[in-house]
């Protein structure tokens, strides 16, 4: 895993003239060094399964880690709490006072710390003082927000320093304290982690112009930043200029993972049901079949052609054997008849002759009056007998 280091500053103390350097800057950094001294403190009794292992593993990781404090404030700021005994607490501005965790592959990061009462701790008595910085910050790990307490190494001075200004302070007789007062715990007191200060461990205490000359100075990593305050420095960051889209780590507590299967499942089954919704091939395949049975459009325009040809049924009943179609030109038709006469039906083919004589013509508006036809009698005739037919022409003839 991508390991990220603070940039360590030597063991150095500057003391620079106060005329024009308004600003005090102070950084301690807590290294991790010998394990060996290091002491635990656990309470594990009033918290779930989920937060006492979260919480371990934060421990574990934080006893391996870098971490470096950082505090700028205007020298004439007054403080902003006492006990009016020994004990004063100043209040830096906000993104004046924060802590970078590295080392650890996995929380490093800048986080900025808060305290009520104040960030610099000044405690003094008779013929002694010391100065610390301290906080709460929040770590998002392992799907939890971890509210972490730090306290950083102490710096030593043999004089009492409490009724002194900070612009009048020596802080060039500070000294690292060697007892186990640098300390991490959580917010619900589930640990507390306390590592000793050693000589060799960086502090350094400066004046600056402005706050912002004395931040721009600490040369710290820049993918340990937090451009958008969400708690997840740039390399933790999937978008760090967007609060809303932090990096989730892929690490999941039980009960998060457990919510998590639960949705899933719920995906899973909503998924089954739609899946199991939809038609089978077969019955795809016979949807297909008949859709590939129904006529085309041009079977059907063809079909329709045909029966819009068809006779009516009044064309129908008028139809007749041997019947002749009448032509009506301006309402009148011409039915021409002609009579026929033959004076044997026996033979196989009798010969028809005309009547000329009995030629009638027939207007349809005399239809409904009775129309009479004059034969001569043939008086040739053997039998004296004569069969008359009558044959319709469609010609005026």
């Amino acid at each position: 895993m991508k390991r990220l280091s603070a940039l360590f500053l030597p063991f150095l103390i500057f003391c620079s003239t106060l005329s024009s350097q308004d600003f005090l800057s102070i950084h301690i950094s807590d290294v991790a060094l010998n394990l060996e001294e290091i002491e635990y403190d656990f309470d594990l009794r009033n918290d779930d399964t989920d937060t006492v292992n979260s919480d371990l593993s934060m421990a574990a990781i934080l006893t391996h880690a870098d971490l470096d404090y950082f505090f700028t404030i205007d020298k004439s700021t007054p403080y902003n709490h006492s006990n009016s005994l020994n004990l004063k607490r100043f209040n830096a501005s906000t993104n004046e006072a924060f802590v970078v965790i590295s080392g650890t592959g996995v929380i490093d990061g800048k986080y900025i710390l808060d305290e009520y009462w104040g960030e610099l701790y000044l405690l003094s008595m008779s013929n002694w003082g010391e100065i610390s910085i301290q906080g709460s910050i929040d770590v998002p790990f392992q799907g939890l927000d971890h509210r972490l307490k730090l306290h950083s190494p102490r710096l030593e001075i043999s004089s009492n320093i409490f009724n002194t200004p900070l612009q009048s302070i020596d802080f060039s007789g500070f000294t690292p304290a060697t007892t186990y007062d640098s300390s991490i715990e959580t917010h619900n007191n589930l640990f507390t982690v306390e590592k000793a200060f050693y000589s060799d461990s960086n502090f350094q205490i400066e004046s600056f112009a402005s706050a912002q000359a004395a931040i721009n100075s600490y040369n710290i990593n820049s993918d340990l930043l937090d451009s958008d305050g969400d708690g997840y420095a740039v390399w933790r960051d999937d978008d760090d200029n967007n609060p809303s889209i932090p990096q989730a780590n892929g690490i999941y507590t039980l009960s998060s993972a457990l919510t998590e299967i639960a949705s899933l499942e719920s995906q899973k089954s909503s998924l089954v049901a739609e899946r199991d919704a939809r038609p089978t091939q077969a019955s795809y395949d016979t949807v297909e079949a008949e859709r590939d049975a129904r006529p085309t459009q041009a079977a059907y325009d063809s079909v329709v052609a045909e029966r819009n040809a068809r006779l009516t049924e009044s064309e129908v009943r008028d139809l007749r054997l041997g019947s002749s179609m009448l032509e009506v030109v301006d309402g009148d038709a011409t039915i021409n008849i002609e009579l026929e006469a033959t004076d044997n039906l026996g033979i196989t083919s009798p010969a028809w002759t005309p009547v000329p004589e009995s030629k009638v013509i027939i207007h349809p508006n005399y239809l409904n009056d009775s129309i009479r036809i004059e034969v001569k009698a043939d008086n040739e005739s053997n039998s004296g007998v004569r069969f008359f037919r009558f044959k319709m022409n469609d010609s005026d003839s």
